[in-house]
């Protein structure tokens, strides 16, 4: 093996290293260098980083010389048999691989890079029984958390206010009141096996919470929450255990239709002769110069989900506000929010220039 000609403490280290082989097997403990890195090239092409005895690995650096290299492919062969923690701490980031770790006895993987907005751990991480993140200090800027696992006893600790997307697969966590992530637009929990309370979204207002266990029908038996007038205004897919009080939203008696896997079978049948309280903010809308070839904004109230829209609708938060895509300068037409209701949900409005609809207004 190649061993090191310099001694243990090396902090005056020089910009260059000698090795010779002295047929026996050294230890390198630990390299110190505080100058500033000078660009010398690169070596040949290399396909593995060999440390047979090494259980450590820190790496550091703010330059990136050659980005078809990936460090975690690079340290992740049969050879390196002994480590068990690996260190980046880097302005920039390389891939996680789906594989990663392959054939690494990893026990303990750190990042700390302060420009990473997105982060996805694979299941190749499965012997982690607690996974703690300070992103709050390592990543600053965070706004997409996935963690998916092959199995659900995982325990994620984290606290940050700059995450968006929160996309979990059997994994545990014990967070039940997502309001304190103010920055929240879209929740995928999946397998997690729930427990608790399941809380308010209050004026959050996120696009899209997805919640389930893999079969469509499932009950969460060990979760009990209420139904929000904030859950209006996302796409909710929750397949309720227990509800906390009766309190129904007029957005879900509405739709019962097509909201019926979300309710236990008698609060459905409750809700089959329900006069819905829909309506529009307006219907008549006048066309700007500039906004001839742009959608038209239709806001209003339970206004639905859009299941069952006509197909020039398009839903852009859930229950209040939907894009029409108007087919000319100017018209009428029937809008309905779900065709399961016949004309219920129906309306008749009128668009075009601004002085064409100041004359249809009288």
């Amino acid at each position: 093996m190649i061993g090191l000609l310099m001694e243990k403490d090396v902090s005056s280290l020089s910009l260059k290293i000698f090795c010779v082989d002295r047929k026996i097997i050294e230890t390198l403990y630990t390299i110190s260098n505080p100058l500033n890195p000078v660009d010398k090239g690169e070596p040949p092409v290399i396909d593995k980083l060999i440390f047979p005895y090494l259980r450590s690995f820190s790496f550091q650096t703010n330059i990136e010389k050659n980005s078809s290299y990936n460090i975690f492919n690079l340290l992740d062969n049969e050879k390196n048999v002994n480590l068990t923690t690996v260190d980046i701490n880097n302005q920039i980031c390389p891939m996680i691989p789906n594989d990663f770790p392959k054939y690494l006895p990893l026990e303990s993987l750190y990042f700390f890079v302060p420009t990473l907005k997105s982060i996805e751990l694979n299941e190749g991480l499965s012997s982690y029984s607690v996974i703690n993140f300070d992103i709050t200090k390592s990543y600053p800027v965070l706004e997409t958390l996935s963690l998916k696992f092959k199995d659900g006893r995982k325990n994620i600790i984290f606290d940050t206010m700059t995450l968006k997307t929160f996309e979990f697969y059997q994994v545990y966590h014990s967070i039940s009141d997502y309001t304190i992530f103010p920055n929240l637009t879209s929740l995928y929990l999946f397998q997690n096996n729930l427990t608790g309370f399941f809380g308010d979204f209050g004026d959050l207002e996120p696009s899209s919470i997805y919640i389930s266990d893999g079969e469509r029908n499932t009950i969460y038996t060990n979760v009990t929450t209420n139904l929000f007038q904030s859950n209006c205004y996302t796409q909710y897919i929750f397949p309720i255990g227990k509800l906390q009080t009766k309190y129904f939203p007029d957005c879900f008696r509405c739709y019962g239709n097509e909201i019926q896997f979300l309710v236990t079978r008698d609060v459905f049948f409750a809700w089959v002769n329900y006069t819905c309280p829909i309506k529009l903010d307006k219907l008549i809308y006048p066309i700007g110069l500039f906004d001839l070839n742009k959608p038209i904004k239709i806001t209003g109230e339970n206004l639905g989900w859009g299941y069952n829209i006509d197909p020039t609708l398009s839903v852009m938060i859930p229950n209040k506000e939907f894009q029409f895509r108007n087919p000319t300068r100017n018209g009428e037409t029937t809008i309905h929010f779900s065709v399961g209701y016949n004309d219920k949900y129906a309306f008749n409005i009128t668009w075009g220039p601004e002085i064409l609809n100041f004359l249809f207004s009288f």
